[in-house]
């Protein structure tokens, strides 16, 4: 069986809510990597609300995608989540909470969590590595009983230059392959980070095997987090797709492609629909690659 297309939902659900999903539906999208924030990182204000609405607004999400034909495949909790103190860590924890919940009621079967990145730079890997842990421990313990599991993210970090990215406490395979083993958590690789850091893609893929659950598929030029269409930076999704094949990949396809959506968003919000229907077709093209 085929994996399904999809797309994250932050900056079309800033503009246009529940509605964007009839549209990504009629481009073609069969799936949705949900968001728990909009555009610029902004986590949805209905967690500023009571229980009951948060259920009410997600119920009513899960029935529009299910009307649609779109399967939420994956979500993705707010950020930043770095802290210093076990105080600040719960604070964080009560934040994530919500969300869990939420993706719960969405269906989704995957969750991906940013790593804390306050203490991991190249003298406080360590301590970057035990804050994370702490994050996915208490995180593993609240979802419990349901179907849902967590996905760590290859994140890179800037160095003091800015546009040159560095190791953090999750940044490369190796790193991935330490929190399955210690937290029992799935990856999800993101294209364009592993990109970054000089990693391709493809042989992440390889060195994670089973492992690998989800994708945040997204092209970049090798200087920043551009998250633009793949095949459109450089990116060998050739060789990409050859070691998905070879691992026997059976996951979905989705596309974070905020970056370019946001800027695109400045000129002609519909416009983003437009470049959503290539990036749709292009996903398309890159999954027959895998699955031929």
């Amino acid at each position: 069986m085929a994996g399904k297309i999809g797309i994250a939902t932050g900056v079309f659900w800033n503009e246009y809510g529940e509605k964007c999903i009839d549209k990504l539906a009629q481009i073609g999208y069969d799936a949705l990597d949900f968001s728990m924030y909009t555009d610029g990182h902004k986590r949805l204000s209905i967690f500023d609300e009571s229980a009951c609405a948060v259920d009410k607004y997600f119920s009513s999400i899960k029935k529009r995608a299910d009307d649609n034909g779109v399967a939420v495949v994956q979500t993705h909790l707010s950020f930043p989540i770095d802290f210093d103190t076990d105080e600040e860590c719960k604070i964080i924890v009560d934040k994530l909470l919500p969300e869990l919940d939420a993706s719960v009621i969405l269906g989704a079967p995957y969750v991906v969590i940013h790593p804390s990145r306050k203490k991991n730079g190249l003298n406080n890997f360590a301590e970057g590595v035990e804050n994370y842990g702490k994050i996915l421990s208490a995180v593993n313990e609240h979802i419990k009983g349901t179907d849902l599991l967590v996905c760590v993210e290859n994140i890179p970090i800037y160095n003091k230059y800015k546009y040159c990215r560095v190791q953090g406490a999750c940044t490369r395979a190796d790193d991935l392959e330490k929190y399955v083993e210690k937290f029992g958590v799935g990856v999800c690789l993101d294209t364009g980070h592993a990109h970054l850091v000089g990693e391709n893609p493809a042989y992440v893929a390889r060195k994670l095997g089973q492992h690998l659950k989800i994708m945040h598929l997204n092209d970049n030029y090798g200087i920043d987090d551009d998250h633009i269409m793949p095949y459109t930076g450089g990116i060998n999704w050739s060789q990409l797709a050859i070691a998905l094949k070879e691992i026997g990949y059976k996951g979905d396809y989705c596309a974070e492609i905020d970056g370019l959506l946001g800027r695109i968003k400045k000129t002609d919000c519909e416009f983003m629909f437009d470049v959503a229907s290539t990036n749709c077709k292009l996903l398309k093209k890159f999954r027959a690659e895998v699955e031929r």
